[in-house]
């Protein structure tokens, strides 16, 4: 009964461990969420251009860089324009 008992306590902390990291809140940003969007679209942008860079598409890779630097230009304009 005893094995039980413990089982019953650890599978009810790791599911209170679960739960909580989920239910844990996204870390705050210092910018504005307009400004923020158009950061995470530039790392995204930057990122789906490394993939094509790796995979041997120079053109497509090319292409998403150049939006990546359109979308980080446009978030320092946004961070400036908020001030």
């Amino acid at each position: 009964m005893n094995k039980l008992k413990m089982l019953g306590v650890t599978a009810l902390a790791a599911t209170s461990i679960g739960v909580g990291v989920l239910a844990a809140p996204e870390p705050a940003s210092a910018l504005p969420p307009k400004c923020e969007l158009l950061a995470q679209k530039a790392r995204i942008a930057r990122a789906a251009g490394n993939v094509f860079w790796g995979l041997g598409q120079k053109q497509l890779a090319s292409y998403y860089y150049g939006q990546a630097a359109a979308y980080r230009e446009q978030a320092i304009d946004c961070n400036y324009a908020d001030d």
